[in-house]
């Protein structure tokens, strides 16, 4: 974290600022994560270990049946970490878990990596919008936290207590972790940060992104698959910055997709993380228009995401197309 130091604001808390002018394409913060989960939608199609994501479903499936390899080089080092255990695979595969929904499933194997990374750490330093003790039944996060919660405590014995601390953890994880995206913005995997990740702050307008194209790998192992033993959970994830930043300004990410109008990402705001955007894209109609400020900064392939400008190269975060670089 040279370029960038962690301060408090009285409006948004604690948030990430620039130490010095930084410049577009620069590295702001990389970390590994606590905890990552390919996600139910895309398992088949996504190696759990390497996340390497095929058009067709991958050649090796866990006995389990709910987590698929795309060598066996991938499958031996996943089942000799903490990324597919004998614990956790033997919890998938029971009907208990096919019970649940899509989300919940996510949730569920999510609980089983926090239990082994250390719930309690979860809890120091991760902050919720949905405080446990409101145990709201018309939340639906709420109610697919406690039925994963309640599935994985099962699963590995624990008595009450601990599903309760457990429940606690996955519902401050539900809004700071970080969605990684394919091309066509294909969910392929959550991942859990408690360093410095989870504490950029949203806009709109953002200035910041995270790498999604460097995230996932397009290549399929097991050549690059030994990098996954170090902290069994893959390379770490980058956050670029995307426009030049002053130095003292705050660095922002954006938690939605910044092609959506604005009615839509204040919605989903809302109800992810229970507030709403005030940055100068929401607050000026203007900017809201298809070909606004954003436009020079956005991938030219319709549905995509920002340009990474490094130089004279643009490159997108999400699908990795070369773009133009525009100048001022």
């Amino acid at each position: 974290l040279g370029c960038v130091r962690v301060a408090r604001d009285a409006k948004s808390g604690l948030g990430l600022y620039a130490t010095r002018p930084i410049a577009s394409g620069e590295l702001l913060a990389a970390e590994k994560p606590l905890a990552k989960i390919v996600c139910d939608t895309t398992a088949a199609r996504t190696c759990g270990l390497c996340f390497f994501q095929a058009d067709d479903d991958l050649p090796i499936r866990c006995v389990c049946r709910n987590q698929w390899f795309c060598s066996e080089a991938c499958s031996d080092l996943a089942k000799s970490t903490a990324l597919h255990p004998p614990e956790e695979c033997a919890a998938l595969g029971t009907a208990g878990f096919l019970k649940l929904s899509a989300d919940e499933r996510d949730l569920a194997r999510l609980a089983l990596r926090l239990h082994r990374a250390g719930v309690q750490h979860v809890l120091d330093n991760l902050c919720s919008v949905r405080p446990m003790s409101a145990k709201s039944t018309n939340d639906p996060i709420y109610a697919a936290v406690a039925a994963a919660a309640s599935f994985a405590s099962k699963a590995l014995r624990l008595p009450r207590p601990d599903q309760d601390a457990l429940a606690d953890a996955l519902l401050r994880c539900s809004c700071n972790q970080y969605g990684l995206y394919a091309p066509g913005w294909s969910e392929v995997a959550l991942a859990i940060f408690t360093r410095h990740l989870h504490l950029f702050n949203h806009s709109c307008y953002p200035n910041a992104c995270t790498d999604h194209f460097a995230a996932v790998p397009r290549n399929q192992g097991p050549h690059d698959s030994a990098a996954y033993a170090v902290g069994a959970h893959g390379p770490p994830v980058e956050v670029r910055c995307v426009r030049p930043i002053p130095a003292g300004a705050q660095v922002l990410q954006t938690y939605v997709h910044t092609r959506q109008p604005v009615n839509r990402r204040q919605a989903a705001l809302d109800h992810a993380y229970r507030f709403s955007c005030a940055c100068e894209r929401c607050q000026d109609d203007a900017m809201c228009e298809e070909d606004d400020v954003l436009h020079p900064l956005m991938c030219p392939a319709s549905g995509c995401s920002l340009l990474l400008v490094d130089g004279e190269r643009a490159r997108c975060v999400l699908c990795g197309e070369d773009g133009d670089v525009e100048s001022d």
